[in-house]
């Protein structure tokens, strides 16, 4: 089985992770040490008994990040520049599982907030990589949106590990999640979050 170890716990594939905590508890910081943009302390990440690369994660942050003065396909499109395949029909199927296939060619800069951050979770998961990690994903959506965004996640853990920060943990409950609380920068199993 695909796992990540750390700190003595385990990720696995064929569950969904959701990481909760007060602001400030460090789920952000835990997910870009995952993704190697934070360096650790000490100790170490273990993917598939390796230590764990950049080449393995894809990170999707809450605030998007996209050049305005572009289409949304053309930001998707410069992501491809630096890997070596893309699949055209994983990004219209994705696009219309997170229903905004007619903003893909809209400037950046008209599209709404809740659209944008559609369009970044598109753009993290067309990455296709075997670690999903997503900060905050229903921060800026209203409640159909998130449900859809929820269950496409949750959908993706079959085949990836997927871990989630959230302040909406209702959201996420399905039968595979599981509910962790950090607490003093240790983790807990905690399922009867609300």
């Amino acid at each position: 089985i695909k796992s990540i170890t750390q700190s003595l716990y385990t990720f696995k594939v064929g569950k969904l992770y959701v990481i909760v905590g007060y602001s400030g508890s460090g789920k952000s910081t835990f997910l870009h040490i995952l993704a190697q943009y934070i360096p650790r302390s000490d100790g170490s990440i273990i993917f598939n008994n390796r230590n764990i690369s950049r080449e393995d994660v894809t990170l999707i942050l809450q605030q998007p990040y996209f050049l305005g003065d572009l289409r949304i396909i053309d930001n998707l499109k410069i992501g491809f520049l630096f890997r070596k395949t893309r699949n055209n029909k994983i990004i219209r199927n994705t696009a219309k599982t997170l229903q905004i296939s007619h903003i893909l060619r809209r400037r950046v800069n008209v599209c709404s907030g809740g659209e944008k951050a559609r369009a970044n979770i598109l753009r993290g998961l067309i990455e296709n990589k075997p670690v999903v990690l997503v900060d905050e994903p229903t921060a800026h959506l209203d409640l159909k949106n998130s449900q859809i965004v929820a269950n496409l996640l949750y959908k993706h853990c079959t085949t990836k590990i997927v871990i989630v920060t959230t302040h909406q943990p209702s959201l996420f409950r399905f039968s595979n999640t599981i509910f962790l609380k950090i607490k003093e920068g240790s983790f807990y199993e905690n399922n009867n979050i609300s």
